[in-house]
């Protein structure tokens, strides 16, 4: 049985494998991202922490990955996380820029749906909505507009997006790509 629970400092790596699952970014291919990405997942005042995550889990094994929090601060917590030096001496702007001059993906008044992302043997079981119904809630209940951005190209999460309320806001562009961002309207 899929139950949620709060993430805790433990969950820090499975954290970062699922940020960069949720991002289409192989964990092989990119091994000190994901390092960073844990480290990030450590500090609190990161987009990435741990703090703001909720876990899915399966008979207690982490399947799902819930990152969602009030954004009224976002913009100085992406330009702490992108500049933030890890322990290998870099921080993501040193491999990518644009990080600090992308667009501010939410802000003020807003509950933020960063990442969220389940287990390839773990989809099409209703984790990824249990954990949407979860965010829209917890939004709700702070009296903030629910956001996230999805991939134009990825007729899945749009129609798992639309079909629990969420409806085009604007066009934005992070990480190299151009987004659409949705609120949630029921």
């Amino acid at each position: 049985m899929v139950t949620l629970r709060p993430a805790t400092a433990h969950d820090a790596s499975f954290i970062a494998k699922m940020v960069m699952m949720a991002l289409h970014i192989s964990v092989e291919e990119k091994p000190a991202l994901l390092q960073r990405i844990t480290e990030y997942a450590n500090d609190k005042q990161t987009l990435y922490a741990w703090q703001h995550c909720t876990i899915a889990t399966d008979d207690e094994q982490p399947v799902g990955l819930l990152l969602a929090y009030n954004a009224d601060d976002y913009h100085a917590r992406r330009i702490y996380t992108f500049t933030k030096k890890c322990s290998d001496g870099q921080c993501a702007a040193d491999d990518d820029a644009s990080l600090l001059q992308q667009d501010d993906e939410a802000g003020e008044g807003e509950y933020y749906i960063d990442s969220l992302a389940v287990l390839q043997t773990h989809r099409k079981q209703g984790i990824a909505k249990k954990l949407l119904q979860h965010a829209i809630t917890t939004g709700q209940a702070l009296h903030r507009s629910v956001t996230l951005l999805v991939d134009p190209d990825n007729p899945p999460a749009l129609k798992l997006y639309q079909s629990l309320g969420f409806a085009y806001s604007e066009r934005l562009y992070a990480f190299g790509l151009y987004y659409h961002k949705y609120v949630y309207k029921a």
